[in-house]
């Protein structure tokens, strides 16, 4: 075992071991057995005989006699992958038979106290393709060459060298940063971003060049590119793969050819191994590295612990090279390929659920071109199909399975990304010539729309698309005319176009119409010097308003084709549901305008008319918000106005079956039973009682019965407090609409009274069940019995509680000589929590609700406890037996102090010895272990004062019935406290964690786990103007 310590080489640390001679001679000569006298003589050591695998473990942990520690030598101590042992050996000669090969390394990462262990493997088998040192820093050399290739060209030109490449339409921002790595073989961040800022920043800074649309991160070129400028890109490109060919091959590790065909880079003579080729076995993950990286190893913190060598005369069959499944029985084949089988299963449906998304697809029969946005022609017919796609998947198997479902479709077939505005749905380029990429790199993700049609047109009318045509809805404001105008125009529009459009359908000239912008209240007029900027270059937006006025024009003159809406125009989308009352995607919808001051009802009529439902359901129906994690909001009342309701511009209705509560009613959630289960929706009168609240919601879930009431319901789904008052009513309680209310069975106390549950703690036999763990490790009390249940007030006292205990039926045929003999528990969950003190305290200042369990435990003498009183259970420990005697109550005061100083006399004194022969501990009933109950130790003395110890506080968080173990020195002076008890105790944890552990691996976790519905967080606040 060579140390690391004084030596910093392996070849150091072996000759100081086998080639260092020491010269016995003086005080120290040698006794010889021959001659029978001292005699001048050399000792050294050397190896007679050498193993086929050499072990050395370097001794890199040490003791410091001065600091009394261990530490870790982390210096320098290097070691060579050939190894020459001849030197060392007793028979030293040139020979073949001396030579090692470096094995493995076993690598330690951290100190002498703790870290992990991780080895190093060569391929001996040549299972991997590996590159050979030299072309390794070649390829190091060419990366940096290359980026030489691209340093002098400009990257506005790059980009659009880039942006060429992927055609006429663009690509997204994710592919053409994946392309732009792939070919300067660096990342925009690490070759421009210091320069020129983001990429997203960049192509925003040059808006005269680029197109970047930023809702679904695509970009373009506003003009076409120089056709021998985007094949520049080609000849850069394969500039770079020449230049590379030669020497790059990058690292595959594990490429494992099948058995019947060997590896073709390792040749079948006898020195043929791998160049250069380590596993790394980290636990469950191996990566390949280099010869490179155990140099790494060579000091630190993370060092070499172990070096394994192999004699250079052991030489693999010809067989095992390139073939994994070399002299493998065939039962673990068969185990490993079973395995593997498994792994791939769940790896395929851990990525298809990771890579599913929903999309919307849009056909373009059911769409029309109505007032500049493409709007639903009828509610015939699904206007949108939902579909759950995988994002992996590639353009053309997109549309062979459009194609599939349709069935049928005539003309040319185009699929284009699409997306909902307030002027109606609008279309992006589409993905003709994107057949081989995927969806993702298309920008194609969860809750995208996608529109079916030819490519060109939409019922015969041209449609414009990309992100310059999007449509900006605009209020048209005429003066002659009471109501104004809405209609979407192209945002690329210019004035002058709009000018000429509006004064054609006007019946007007263009220059005598007048263009005011922010009517009616700022206006300022667009004039004849700013008809060649866009409404996008103006910054007019949807809503926007535009005061139309006609010089020379006599008579009134009116818009033709429009839509008449208020100024201020909002946009909502309303889904048909009223077949499943659901949010399916699927069924028809329509948008629909609104302002600040619509009632409710316009919007729910308006959009009846949209979806032509007919006006039959309009009674029987009703508008309610789309959360957008698949649940419904409250029905929205329909005397309320959009800003009372909260209605957000852009927003998502659904039209389901129910009644519409009045502005004097409320729409209330209901579950009944003992836990949460379906619900029942009611609506009620805002001054309707508690009392009737509760008959109503009785009669209709069809309960019989006069012992149930209300509880509230936390946001979090937790059942809160009773509703005490039941004659006052909801609204005064502060229940709003969309609120939830539980109700309980059990009939409701009188305010101010609480309903407690009473067991009896006894003396029985041990139960295995680890759900009374707690209760059986405290005062010996390991059986409870269940009693009846006490109502009192919460202003009673502790004596009071008691006295009532002591009249229950099962309390009678116990004797008890006096409310002085009843020690009384707080239970939770059948654990005790604490111990009752200060018999003349009231009930609510001791903290009791309805929810805890009182414990009675019957005393032998008797006992009035204050609250600085702590009733400890002390157990002796029989010498050798590693067991305990009975458990005692020991009655600690801290009204002084809680030190252990001070507990260690009080039981010196219970137990009439000496403090000095005692020592004590505390026992914890969750770990069974045990905690050795001593003084804090005493640092230097510094001048700040050290916080006085308590008992109560980490680590020892010292209650009412811990246990504390009672040791004599004199009899038994190990400071171990651990029984046979708690011996068995953590056998049994053990098991039944690796039974818990097996269960867990043995499920099949092949099916997907669906996450928790989010619930809405709605939140009323009051309107204090």
């Amino acid at each position: 075992m060579p140390s690391v310590c004084g030596a910093h080489s392996l070849e150091e640390a072996l000759s100081s071991c086998f080639q260092h001679v020491e010269r016995m001679e003086g005080a120290n000569c040698y006794h010889c057995t021959v001659c029978a006298r001292l005699v001048t003589a050399t000792k050294e050591a050397k190896l007679r005989s050498l193993p086929p695998f050499l072990t050395l473990s370097l001794l890199r942990f040490n003791f410091d006699a001065v600091k009394c520690k261990r530490y870790k030598e982390t210096g320098s101590f290097t070691f060579p992958l050939h190894l020459n042992t001849g030197p060392y050996c007793e028979d030293a000669k040139e020979s073949e038979e001396f030579q090692y090969d470096l094995y493995s390394v076993i690598v330690h990462k951290g100190g002498c106290y703790g870290g992990h262990y991780h080895a190093f493997i060569p391929d001996i088998d040549g299972l991997g393709v590996w590159s050979s040192m030299q072309k390794e820093e070649e390829m190091f050399k060419n990366k940096e060459s290359n980026l030489g290739l691209f340093s002098e060209l400009d990257p506005i030109e790059f980009c659009k060298l880039v942006i060429s490449q992927a055609g006429p339409h663009g690509l997204t921002m994710d592919a053409m940063s994946k392309t732009m790595q792939e070919v300067m073989g660096v990342s925009w961040k690490k070759k421009y971003r210091k320069q020129h800022g983001t990429l997203t920043k960049f192509l925003q800074a040059h808006s005269d060049v680029f197109i970047y649309n930023k809702d679904v991160h695509w970009i373009s070129l506003r003009e076409p590119y120089n056709a021998w400028n985007a094949g520049k890109i080609n000849e850069l490109c394969s500039m770079a793969e020449e230049h590379n060919r030669q020497n790059l091959h990058p690292h595959r590790a594990g490429s494992v050819e099948p058995p019947d065909q060997p590896n073709n880079n390792v040749s079948s003579g006898e020195d043929a191994r791998p160049v250069g080729g380590w596993f790394d076995f980290d636990d469950s993950h191996v990566r390949p590295i280099s010869e490179r990286e155990l140099e790494q190893q060579f000091e630190g913190k993370e060092s070499a612990y172990m070096l394994f060598y192999r004699k250079s005369t052991l030489k693999r069959p010809v067989e095992a090279f390139g073939n994994p499944w070399y002299k493998v029985p065939q039962y673990l084949t068969d185990e490993i390929n079973e395995i593997n089988d498994n792994l791939l299963k769940q790896r395929h449906n851990h990525e298809l659920q990771l890579n599913s998304i929903n999309v919307s697809v849009h056909l373009s029969p059911h769409y029309e071109m109505r007032d500049g946005g493409l709007q639903t022609r009828s509610s015939e017919g699904d206007a949108a199909l939902t579909m759950v796609l995988d994002r992996r998947m590639s353009v053309a198997q997109l549309k062979s399975e459009l194609l599939q479902l349709l069935g049928s479709w005539t003309g040319h077939f185009e699929v284009s990304l699409a997306k909902h505005l307030p002027a109606g749905l609008h279309v992006y380029p589409g993905l003709c010539g994107y057949e081989q990429r995927t969806l993702m790199d298309c920008g194609i993700d969860d809750g995208c729309s996608l529109f079916v049609w030819d490519g060109q047109k939409v019922q015969g009318k041209t449609i414009l698309t990309g992100a310059d045509n999007e449509p900006v809805l605009l209020n048209l404001h005429w003066m002659s005319v009471v109501q104004p105008a809405c209609r979407a125009f192209c945002k690329n529009m210019t004035l002058r176009q709009l000018r000429c459009s509006l004064a054609r359908d006007m019946g007007i000239t263009a220059r005598a119409l007048r263009i005011i912008r922010g009517w009616p209240k700022a206006q300022v007029e667009l004039t004849s010097k700013q008809d060649s900027e866009t409404l996008h270059g103006l910054s007019l937006i949807d809503g926007d308003s535009l005061g139309l006025v006609a010089h020379g024009v006599k008579g009134d003159v009116a818009l033709a084709h429009t839509k008449t809406v208020m100024p201020g125009t909002r946009w909502t989308r309303v889904v048909d549901g009223l077949e499943d009352c659901g949010t399916k995607r699927g069924a028809g919808e329509a948008m629909v305008p609104f302002q600040e001051d619509t009632p409710i009802s316009a919007i729910k009529a308006s959009a009846i008319d949209k979806l032509q439902l007919g006006t039959n359901v309009s009674d029987t129906c009703c508008l309610r918000v789309d959360a957008g994690t698949g649940l419904l909001l409250t029905p929205l009342s329909e005397e309320d106005r959009a800003e009372e309701a909260n209605l957000r511009n852009g927003c998502t209705l659904v039209l389901t079956r129910g009644e519409a509560p009045r502005a004097d009613q409320l729409f209330l959630h209901f579950t009944i039973g003992s836990t949460l289960g379906s619900e029942l929706e009611l609506i009620v009168d805002k001054n309707c009682s508690v009392r009737e609240c509760l008959r109503l919601v009785l009669d209709k879930a069809g309960v019989t019965g006069c012992e149930w009431h209300l509880c509230r319901v936390s946001l979090c789904g937790q059942t809160q407090g009773p509703l005490q008052e039941e004659d006052l009513m909801l609204e005064h309680l502060h229940i709003h609409s969309g609120d939830h209310l539980h109700v309980m069975e059990g009939k409701l106390l009188p305010k101010g009274f609480l309903r407690l549950s009473v067991w009896l703690m006894e003396e029985g036999v041990r139960q295995e069940s680890n759900e009374d763990a707690e209760i059986q490790g405290i005062m010996g009390y390991e059986k409870l019995t269940k009693l009846e249940e006490v109502k009192i007030s919460c202003q009673a006292s502790l004596d009071d509680l008691k006295l009532q205990v002591l009249t229950l039926l099962d309390m009678e045929q116990i004797h008890v000589p006096s409310l002085s003999h009843l020690r009384l528990w707080l239970l939770e969950g059948k654990h005790c929590r604490r111990i009752l003190q200060n018999s003349q305290r009231q009930l609510k200042k001791l903290g009791l609700s309805s929810k805890f369990q009182i414990g009675v435990q019957l005393l032998d003498k008797e006992e009035n406890l204050r609250s600085t009183d702590m009733v400890l259970s002390l157990r002796r420990r029989i010498p050798g037996l590693r067991t305990y005697t009975k458990a005692e109550d020991l009655l600690f005061d801290t009204s002084q102090d809680c030190t252990a100083r001070s507990l260690l006399l009080s039981v010196a004194v219970h137990v009439k010895l000496s403090a000095e022969q005692l020592l004590i501990a505390k026992h914890f009933p969750t770990t069974h272990e045990w905690l050795i109950i001593e003084d804090a130790p005493q640092g230097r003395k510094i001048k700040k004062k050290k916080a006085k110890q308590n008992l109560r506080q980490f680590p020892y968080h010292l209650k009412n019935g811990d246990v504390i173990g009672v040791k004599n020195k004199q009899t038994e002076s190990s400071p171990d406290f651990s029984s046979f008890e708690d011996d068995m105790q953590k056998e049994q944890m053990k098991t039944t964690a690796e039974e818990k552990r097996r269960q867990s691996t043995s499920t099949d976790t092949s099916t997907p786990r669906h996450p928790r519905p989010e619930v809405p967080l709605s939140i009323s606040v009051a309107d204090f103007r």
